[in-house]
């Protein structure tokens, strides 16, 4: 099992980052450049229960992006997977 966590930047800087943290503690950057980052989620593989989609939310943009993650620590293909309606908070 491993653990991923943001680290959320304030003001109008994009500097917060997300990072995982694997069983023997150590401490991996994943991506940087979030506005705002302050949530993620991780959904599994119904078939193995292997986690296989990494969700961010940047609250700043409204958008949530998702990476495929590949193995211990490492993720690929990031996209934008959501837009959320409402206003920015910044642009």
């Amino acid at each position: 099992m491993y653990i991923f966590f943001v680290c959320i930047s304030t003001q109008q800087e994009a500097f917060g980052s997300v990072y995982c943290l694997t069983p023997d503690l150590k401490l991996i950057k994943v991506d940087s450049g979030y506005l705002f980052s302050n949530g993620i989620a991780v959904q599994h593989n119904e078939e193995d229960g292997r986690p296989c989609l990494l969700i961010v939310a940047e609250t700043g943009t409204k958008t949530l992006h998702a990476y495929d993650i590949t193995g211990l620590g490492q993720v690929s293909n990031k996209r934008a997977w959501a837009k959320l309606p409402g206003w920015l908070l910044y642009k």
